[in-house]
């Protein structure tokens, strides 16, 4: 019978231990997670000019993310976009349309990709439109094996525009930071299309020193 009720309790998204009956939860946006994974939550989130994230890119932001970037049966898409949501308003951000930085080669053979999850679940929070504003026209080396200066000279071309869209100032979506070359290039084509680029909203940002 043990064995059996272990089956049917759910698992926190975060680390994937059992939620067990009794536990004590926190109020807010962060229930489904265990209280170990909530405690290790980023104490204050981040912002870079007109850059937005809910904390930098370690503990268990790190571990929901990459959790994240595994698919929609992980569980954690809906309580980062509820933090994300909250972010948002907390700063009062402006409407903006929501664009999806656009996956790369790997990402879109997996049939999955975080940034354009995160930004159509913000839509549906936030009541604000979403569109594909930008398409991938080269995919490039990996960025993650590459340095600050390579980052940036391997992103350059990398995007063309996308479809119409509503009309309206945009907002970048991705899951992580590291130089901002990707959102650099993003920003880049957007603005030549003539549509104000507000910033960027992200879930984290890597830590500064490591580039």
């Amino acid at each position: 019978m043990a064995f059996l009720d272990a089956l049917l309790l759910p698992a926190c998204p975060g680390c994937s231990s059992l939620l067990l009956p009794g536990q004590p939860s926190l109020a807010g946006d962060f229930r489904p997670f265990c209280r170990a994974c909530r405690e290790e939550w980023p104490a204050a989130s981040f912002t870079l000019g007109n850059q937005h994230a809910l904390g930098l890119y370690e503990g268990a932001l790190k571990k929901w993310v990459l959790r994240g970037k595994e698919g929609p049966s992980s569980g954690v898409l809906a309580p980062l976009a509820d933090a994300m949501r909250a972010r948002i308003l907390k700063l009062e951000l402006p409407r903006g349309v929501l664009v999806p930085v656009p996956a790369s080669l790997e990402r879109r053979r997996r049939g999955w990709h975080l940034a354009e999850a995160l930004a159509g679940s913000l839509a549906d929070r936030l009541g604000w439109p979403r569109a594909d504003l930008l398409r991938r026209r080269l995919f490039r080396k990996k960025q993650a094996l590459l340095g600050a200066q390579e980052r940036r000279l391997n992103m350059r071309g990398a995007f063309k525009r996308g479809r119409r869209g509503p009309p309206g100032p945009a907002w970048l979506v991705d899951d992580v930071r590291t130089t901002g070359a990707t959102l650099s290039e993003g920003s880049r084509v957007l603005s030549e299309s003539g549509r104000r680029v507000r910033g960027s909203l992200l879930l984290a940002q890597a830590p500064l020193q490591a580039f």
